[in-house]
């Protein structure tokens, strides 16, 4: 049986169920002396898994080598991922919203390169070891990510969020967040784009000023998986996300 003892932060417990029919339960037990702290525990994001499935689960942050580029990549327990990342000498944008990781945690997928239209980057690695790493042919790149450790105070908006710039027609923001309150932020619109790790708080918002000098201030919805709030360019007027 898994077991949290004291007041602790959210985190993660794994449970290996063996075949056959169980019965699972939560209880919170009161000891017999002491009166400080909230008196009760908290559950949140339950899943119940094959013994096979998931095993690559979970946010992963690093860098671009020789670089001061930034990635992250999120695998759902159903091995479907998303990509996230940027590299700033070349001002390219690699980004993948879905695609698998194979039960060997290989993965590949196909970048636009806006040089070449017929002639796409292709992102290629694999995960082992709580480690991601690959290249991108064309552009001669390479990153290594490592996997956020499951327990933090954010458990609860762990994942992916996304949403439109709504001054623009095709302007989208995308986060991905991490259970220990870091989260990688990642835009596109036309010729503009950046992405980086930066931080949120426990209420599950972003403010940030960003490299190209865009004023965002963001909150996300676990319920949604929505990014909402505004954004200010440089010069502009504040537009709404949503």
């Amino acid at each position: 049986a898994a077991e949290i003892s004291g007041e602790q932060n959210w985190r993660q417990q794994i449970v290996s169920v063996p075949e056959g029919t169980h019965s699972v339960v939560w209880a919170y037990e009161k000891d017999g002396t002491g009166s400080s702290g909230a008196d009760r525990g908290w559950l949140d994001h339950v899943t119940i898994l094959p013994a096979d499935a998931g095993v690559y689960a979970g946010t992963y942050l690093g860098n671009i080598a020789s670089s001061t580029g930034e990635v992250a990549l999120y695998i759902r327990p159903n091995n479907k991922a998303v990509f996230l990342g940027y590299h700033p000498e070349s001002g390219r944008g690699l980004s993948n919203f879905s695609f698998d990781v194979s039960d060997s945690g290989a993965f590949s997928f196909e970048v636009v390169n806006p040089d070449d239209m017929g002639t796409p980057y292709t992102v290629s690695g694999s995960v082992s070891g709580g480690v991601a790493s690959g290249t991108v042919s064309g552009l001669g790149l390479s990153f290594t990510a490592d996997l956020v450790s499951g327990g933090g105070q954010l458990v609860s908006y762990d994942g992916y969020y996304q949403n439109a710039l709504t001054a623009t027609t095709s302007g989208l923001v995308y986060l991905i967040v991490a259970t220990d309150g870091q989260a990688y932020f990642f835009a596109e619109d036309g010729d503009y784009v950046e992405g980086f790790i930066t931080s949120i708080d426990a209420e599950g918002n972003i403010a940030l000023m960003t490299n190209q000098g865009f004023d965002y201030d963001l909150t996300v919805d676990p319920t949604t998986d929505i990014v909402a709030g505004s954004y200010t360019p440089p010069g502009g007027e504040t537009s709404n996300i949503l």
